[in-house]
C-alpha cells in the first residue's frame, strides 16, 4: 500500500490492486471547534489537524473590555454598553473630596499659622475663616458702654488648586472677661456660610475637616 499526501491536506492510499482510497482531514467545525473567535466572545485555542481552532468560548465580561462591572463605592462613572445585554462603567472618579484646614495654635485665642489643603483640586473657591469676638467696657463714653472687640482672618483655596496661601490670626481679645468666642472657625463659598457637613454640591461630597497641629 502506498500513502500519498495531497496539496489540500488530504491523505490517499493506493492498494496493490491499484484502488485508491482518499481521506480528508477534518476542519475545526467538523471536529466540534470554531475556526475563528465568535463575535463578542473569548475562547481557548488549540492546534487541530494543522488548523488553529477555538473552543470553550464564552461571552466577554466588562473586565475583558477594560471596564468595571459596577460603580465602585464613592465614585461616579460613565456607563457604556460594549455589546448587547452588557452594561459596564468607565472613567470612574472619586466623588468625594477631602479638604483640610491645618491650624497651628499660638496660645490663648491666637493662631500662628493656618492654611487649606485638598487631596485633589476642587471646581470652586472655598474660604476658611477664624474669628474671635468679645465685649469690653469702653470708658471713653460717659457713662461707659460695652463695645465689641476681636477680629477675623481667612484663607481661600482657589478653584483648580490643592493648597491655599498661609495666614495667621491675632484675636485682639486677650485680657477681656466677656469672650463670646475664642477662635471660631467657619467655611464659606463666596459670602455664603456652609452650615451642613459634609458639604454636597452638584452630586459631589466635600469633607471639610480641621486639623490642629
Amino acid at each position: 500500500t502506498t500513502q500519498v499526501v495531497s496539496l489540500n491536506g488530504g491523505v490517499s492510499t493506493m492498494s496493490s490492486s491499484g484502488a485508491t482510497t482518499c481521506y480528508k482531514k477534518k476542519t475545526c467545525e467538523e471536529g466540534g471547534y470554531y475556526s475563528s473567535v465568535p463575535t463578542d466572545q473569548k475562547c481557548s485555542s488549540k492546534s487541530y489537524n494543522g488548523y488553529t481552532c477555538y473552543y470553550s468560548c464564552s461571552y466577554k465580561t466588562c473586565s475583558d473590555y477594560g471596564y468595571k462591572s459596577s460603580i465602585p463605592s464613592g465614585q461616579t462613572c460613565t456607563k457604556v454598553t460594549p455589546r448587547s445585554g452588557l452594561t459596564c462603567y468607565k472613567d470612574c472618579k472619586n466623588n468625594e473630596y477631602n479638604i483640610y484646614a491645618y491650624v497651628t495654635d499660638a496660645g490663648g485665642c491666637d493662631v500662628s499659622d493656618f492654611y487649606l489643603k485638598s487631596d485633589r483640586s476642587i471646581p470652586f473657591d472655598i474660604t476658611f475663616e477664624i474669628e474671635s469676638r468679645g465685649t469690653e467696657e469702653d470708658d471713653r463714653y460717659d457713662p461707659p458702654r460695652m463695645i465689641s472687640v476681636g477680629g477675623s482672618n481667612s484663607v481661600t483655596l482657589k478653584s483648580g488648586e490643592t493648597v491655599s496661601s498661609h495666614n495667621s490670626h491675632t484675636s485682639n481679645i486677650a485680657g477681656i472677661t466677656n469672650v463670646s468666642y475664642c477662635a471660631q472657625s467657619s467655611w464659606y463659598i463666596g459670602n455664603a456660610k456652609i452650615t451642613s457637613f459634609p458639604y454636597v454640591k452638584d452630586g459631589q461630597t466635600y469633607n471639610l475637616k480641621v486639623i490642629e497641629q
